[in-house]
C-alpha cells in the first residue's frame, strides 16, 4: 500500500517508483529493487483498450 502513495518517475528511459516510507525505488518494467536490495516487488502484464485498463490478464 505504501507505493500507491510513492513518486513516479524515471532514470533515463527506466521508469520507476519511490516508496515514501523507505526510499527504496523500484522498476516498474520489472519490479527489481534499483537500490541494488534483494526484495523485489511483484509486477503485472497491462494493456489499455477503448479507455479500460486490463491488470493481470491472460491472452
Amino acid at each position: 500500500m505504501a507505493l500507491s502513495r510513492g513518486m513516479i518517475g524515471s532514470d533515463g528511459d527506466e521508469p520507476k517508483v519511490a516508496c515514501p516510507f523507505h526510499k527504496k525505488t523500484f522498476s516498474l518494467r520489472s519490479g527489481k529493487n534499483l537500490n541494488g536490495d534483494s526484495c523485489d516487488i511483484a509486477t503485472y502484464p497491462i494493456k489499455v483498450e477503448d479507455g479500460y485498463v486490463y491488470i493481470g490478464f491472460e491472452e
